[in-house]
């Protein structure tokens, strides 16, 4: 087992600040959720769920060979437990942020629909009023003459 240094966690997290700063880990991670979502295929679609899921059976496994007082080292229940919460947090996250970024796009969509049915509305009504202009010019024209 690897001692647990100071100084290597230091320098690691050195280069790792050096190589990506946190914000361009979380936009690589969401281009990549992105790109998960955006496939035509199913398997990335179903990569989370097939993970958590199987995370899951193997923390029921564990708990039924614990009940049947089988010997399971602690360590591989914790790292279990570990890897099941971490996969189903970021299971429940990902699918809040999708939610949330479709609920973004959908609002973005809603407002520009709306600017252009304004700028429409606004194109009409300048172009009454051009057409007025024309008809009292044109009046004016025949008074003269």
């Amino acid at each position: 087992m690897i001692p647990d240094l100071p100084l290597i966690k230091d320098v690691g997290k050195i280069a790792d600040d050096l190589i990506s700063t946190g914000e361009e880990r979380d936009n690589e991670l969401t281009n990549r959720l992105k790109i998960d979502t955006t496939s035509p295929f199913k398997l990335p679609h179903l990569v989370r769920p097939i993970i958590a899921l199987s995370l899951l059976f193997m923390q029921v496994l564990v708990f039924v060979a614990v009940f049947m007082e089988i010997d399971v080292p602690a360590d591989l229940i914790w790292q279990i437990g570990g890897l099941n919460a971490a996969s189903i947090g970021f299971y429940f996250n990902s699918r809040k942020m999708e939610k949330m970024q479709a609920k973004n796009a959908q609002a973005t969509i809603e407002i520009e629909q709306i600017k252009i049915k304004e700028t429409i509305r606004k194109e009409k009504v300048e172009e009454k009023i051009t057409k007025k202009a024309t008809r009292r010019e044109n009046r004016r024209a025949r008074r003269e003459n």
